[in-house]
């Protein structure tokens, strides 16, 4: 429902290479209504909060050395720390319920615990009491008035499917059809065959000569003497 308010719900099934720190149902026990209507309500805080959950690139625990902290950049631009321990990953200090779970796009570790960028102070008192109910590991700072950057949506690639239907044109008194376009496998193609009953009609076309016909005198010469 965040995901869908915040305009996110193509992110999941964007093509690439993601790291996702997914938390589960239990991270966000506790939320009312009014709780939901008031995260709703700014969607540049929102969108911080969700999109700290990504990183560009695919880090699994197996490629990482142990014990080393790792810094990954999330898509709002604040850093990750990240560090593999006995096969597991801890990511700022919380330990991943589930790890390196492979996807088309990327991999996913299942975390606990919402995240949340500890450089970055909360200026709403409300919204400050909601995330200390979800957010245990770190102290949230409070500055009055502080107000979330508006974070573009141009890393999303959307993709735009359109559907060109056959067009039909009827030409004469209705006998002829032309259907421009290729048909689709639910097209029904109907070949009508027409018969003419009764003899043809055959036309006699006699051809006139004007003028004087021509003559071709020829004349025989006949060797040898004359017969009597």
């Amino acid at each position: 429902q965040l995901l869908e308010v915040a305009g996110l719900t193509d992110l999941l099934r964007q093509e690439g290479d993601w790291t996702l720190f997914a938390p589960t149902d239990d991270a966000f026990q506790g939320l009312s209504e009014q709780d939901i209507r008031l995260l709703s309500s700014d969607p540049n805080a929102l969108r911080t909060i969700l999109l700290y959950h990504f990183s560009n690139g695919v880090f699994i625990a197996g490629g990482m050395e142990g014990g080393v902290t790792n810094l990954l950049k999330s898509i709002p631009g604040y850093n990750l720390r990240v560090k593999a321990v006995n096969d597991s990953i801890l990511v700022n200090e919380v330990k991943a319920a589930d790890s390196d779970v492979m996807a088309t796009n990327g991999v996913v570790h299942v975390v606990k615990s919402l995240l949340y960028p500890g450089d970055v102070p909360v200026g709403d008192q409300q919204l400050l009491t909601i995330l200390k109910r979800l957010i245990k590991y770190i102290q949230i700072k409070y500055i009055q008035g502080f107000r979330y950057k508006e974070i573009p949506l141009t890393f999303l690639r959307r993709t735009i499917i359109t559907e060109t239907k056959p067009e039909i044109t009827i030409i004469g008194s209705g006998s002829t059809k032309v259907i421009q376009g290729v048909p689709d496998s639910s097209s029904t193609i109907t070949k009508v065959t027409r018969i003419i009953q009764g003899e043809p009609t055959i036309t006699k076309v006699t051809r006139v000569i004007e003028g004087e016909p021509s003559l071709t005198k020829v004349t025989r010469v006949i060797e040898g003497e004359p017969s009597l």
